[in-house]
């Protein structure tokens, strides 16, 4: 299976956005094959990708979260 098809089944089990860093730490991957991977899933029309608050630790309070693309939203 790829990283591409691993990350997508994450995305789409999850009822929560994710985010870069719950991927990262699930696969146990570098930060660049998954920015990769949600680009191409992003260019695919797979997933969306939204800027949610950061709850905890340090850095910028808004982080990019990605979810997948409700079909009635791909439709309209």
């Amino acid at each position: 299976m790829r990283y591409t098809d691993k990350i997508y089944e994450i995305i789409s089990n999850s009822t929560d956005p994710v985010t870069l860093k719950q991927i990262q730490t699930q696969l146990e991957l570098s930060p660049g094959m998954v920015s990769g991977s949600l680009i191409s899933l992003l260019k695919s029309g797979k997933i969306n990708r939204e800027k949610i608050e950061r709850t905890s630790g340090t850095g910028p309070k808004m982080q990019w979260s990605y979810k997948v693309v409700d079909t009635a939203e791909k439709i309209a």
